[in-house]
């Protein structure tokens, strides 16, 4: 039980200590260039929208590159039928 007890206890650290980390990385980019400003909240919240458009702009182009894909399969399926290398 001691030794479950050990790994349990690291487990919750090692998250304690990936939950700061994050944190201390998304306010990074605020603290460098302004320390102490009343508009701190507004930076970390533009830092949090830039982060969701990257996401955003990352979906859209899995899903550009997969719609791309299939229309070539279907094109391609279309030539070879019209020099009926296939039927």
């Amino acid at each position: 039980m001691r030794k479950l007890e050990g790994l349990v206890k690291e487990v919750v650290d090692e998250m304690n200590y990936l939950s700061k980390r994050e944190e201390r990385f998304t306010s990074t980019n605020c603290t460098y260039f302004v320390v102490h400003s009343p508009i701190r909240h507004i930076l970390i919240n533009i830092l949090v929208s830039t982060n969701q458009r990257v996401q955003n702009f990352a979906w859209f182009t899995m899903i550009s590159l997969a719609g791309l894909g299939v229309w070539q399969i279907f094109h391609l399926r279309a030539f070879f039928k019209r020099k009926y290398l296939i039927d």
